[in-house]
Formats: structure tokens, C-alpha cells, sequence
């Protein structure tokens, strides 16, 4: 039986200029939102202004609550289980430069946002 896990993220949609920020793994063809892990105890706004700290090397400014999303799927034989708090946030400046070897960040047109 594969292994399960279930994990609680923290995440952002910051929209500038008509432009939704995603973040990639580079090892993937999956875009997401950025954010990540919720540590234990941790509230889910300070999630995500320490993981958007950690990735862009920016302080991020946490607006409203947008909802949850749910998904399922596989990674190196583990069933994940994903439950992602999904926040409005804003970020300072317009060339940000991932802080993760493993990740890099895209500004996509709005418009174009499907086809990624």
C-alpha cells in the first residue's frame, strides 16, 4: 500500500498589472500558487508571509481570506493529500528572484493564466 500523507498550506494570489504571480518546481510542468507547510500552531496568515519571506526574500502584505482548495495526488509512490488556505496578498516589487534552488517564479498575463 502506498504511503498517505495530508498537509495544511498556506497560500497567495497576488495579482499585479493584470498579472497573477505562480510559482514552478523546476523538476515539474506543475504552476501553483506560492506559500507552503503551515508549521504546527503557526496561524495561517503568519504561514504565509514567512514561506512567501523564505521563497522571494520579501515581506509580503496579507489582505483577505479567498477560500480553500483540496487536492489529491501523487508524488514517488505517496498518495498526497493537500488542503490549502488561499489568501489575497500583495508583494513588493516586480523582479523577484526565487530564494529556492528548486523553484522559480513567473508574472503570467491574467488572460493567459489557462494555458499554463
Amino acid at each position: 500500500m502506498p504511503e498517505q500523507s495530508i498537509e495544511l498550506i498556506a497560500r497567495a494570489v497576488c495579482v499585479r498589472d493584470n498579472k497573477l504571480l505562480l510559482c514552478k518546481a523546476k523538476e515539474t510542468d506543475w504552476y501553483y500558487f506560492p506559500g507552503g507547510h503551515i508549521e504546527f500552531g503557526e496561524p495561517a496568515k503568519v504561514a504565509v508571509v514567512r514561506e512567501l519571506k523564505e521563497e522571494l526574500g520579501v515581506k509580503a502584505n496579507v489582505q483577505d481570506f479567498l477560500g480553500a482548495a483540496e487536492n489529491m495526488y501523487e508524488r514517488d509512490g505517496t498518495t498526497l493529500h493537500e488542503l490549502n488556505l488561499v489568501f489575497a496578498c500583495n508583494v513588493p516589487g516586480t523582479e523577484l528572484q526565487s530564494q529556492e534552488e528548486h523553484i522559480d517564479f513567473f508574472w503570467i498575463p491574467l488572460d493567459e493564466v489557462q494555458s499554463v
